[in-house]
């Protein structure tokens, strides 16, 4: 097979492996249950939507030490409250503390979530088929069709309940520290399975109203800040073939041009070449084989078949059409007439050397 060929197919199975590694990531983003999730868990339509509307929204993957506390973030079925999650209620104790400093945080719960971990001593009840949602942050009551809808059984002490689902608190406003800490029961009416649905995309609008745009936390689901790729690729096992692959194409690269490169030697001291030179030496050539008229024939001959080429090239004229022809020429010299058109022959060696002098002179006889 043909080395061409085989570096092409291993440079075309790099090039796919890349491409794998840079769309493995985002396809999984694309499953996720996350502001970038396009499957019925995730809520990327939610983001869209409030893009579309003019809010400023934002997505943050920084630990809530890191985050600005003038922004507020929205904490969806965040991973610390999850009974699995064994450093749950360190990164729950983060959030409080990021809160009291300061931070409004929005946390919608789900039916996993322990709020416990929060400091919320408060548990859940089921909602029927559908729930009518209403309270001083929603500009009228708003109906859910989400079977099952969670409702606190009562607000703790010190909080305000800001929305009702029936006579339970749906979402409740604590006041921690410097900051604010709303809870809402069950945030499963952002979702993209959800957000079509009766008066989901509209209670969306009526808390990002009332507590401003929303900056999505990314960072409880797992995620981290942006690293650069060559930090990413060190850390992976992907950067043993990777290292592979260059080390094949520099070691290709290399056989095919030997470095450094081969020069050659000064030439400095040779004479330097030109027409009047390669005339002499042609002239001596031909005078070296003893017989000067038969040979100025045979150069005499091959002069003229160059000429030949050169003004007829897709004809065959014969020797008097073209002597006709170049009789006609008048910048040709006396010199170069008598021995390419008179046909006179040279006697001696050193005629003969005029002769093809003559000859070559003539700019009609050039290849």
């Amino acid at each position: 097979m043909p080395r061409r060929i085989v570096v092409s197919a291993i440079a075309a199975l790099l090039l796919i492996f890349m491409l794998n590694l840079w769309l493995a990531p985002v396809a999984s983003l694309q499953q996720s249950e996350t502001s970038f999730g396009v499957g019925p868990h995730g809520y990327q339509a939610s983001y869209d939507l409030l893009t579309e509307l003019g809010f400023k929204v934002a997505r943050s993957h920084l630990p809530p030490r890191d985050v600005i506390r003038a922004r507020t973030m929205w904490y969806v079925s965040p991973d610390f409250l999850e009974a699995f999650k064994n450093q749950g209620q360190a990164e729950a104790s983060e959030v409080v503390k990021w809160i009291r400093a300061g931070g409004t945080a929005l946390i919608l719960g789900d039916v996993d979530s322990d709020w416990t971990r929060l400091g919320i001593d408060s548990s859940t009840s089921v909602g029927a088929e559908s729930s009518r949602i209403s309270g001083s942050v929603a500009r009228e009551s708003r109906q859910l069709g989400i079977a099952g809808l969670l409702s606190f059984k009562s607000a703790p002490a010190g909080a305000s309940t800001i929305l009702t689902s029936g006579k339970n608190p749906f979402a409740f406003a604590i006041k921690l520290g410097s900051g604010l800490l709303i809870a809402v029961a069950d945030g499963r009416f952002v979702l993209n399975s959800n957000l079509g649905d009766g008066d989901a995309s509209l209670l969306l609008v009526d808390l990002v109203s009332a507590f401003g745009s929303p900056t999505f936390d990314e960072w409880s689901h797992g995620m981290g800040a942006d690293v650069s790729l060559v930090a990413t690729l060190v850390a992976s096992r992907a950067v043993l073939p990777i290292a592979i692959g260059i080390t094949a194409v520099v070691l290709w690269m290399l056989e095919q041009r030997i470095w450094p490169r081969r020069t050659l030697d000064d030439a400095s001291d040779t004479p330097t070449p030109s027409i009047s030179s390669f005339i002499d030496s042609l002239g001596v050539i031909y005078s070296r084989a003893g017989d000067a008229p038969a040979v100025f024939e045979a150069y005499r001959s091959g002069s003229l078949r160059r000429v030949r080429r050169r003004l007829f090239p897709r004809a065959d004229v014969s020797n008097e059409t073209l002597i006709r022809r170049l009789a006609a020429d008048r910048s040709m010299s006396a010199e170069t007439r008598r021995w390419l058109i008179d046909g006179e022959l040279p006697s001696t060696q050193a005629e003969l050397v005029i002769a093809v002098r003559a000859i070559e002179s003539y700019r009609g006889t050039e290849a």
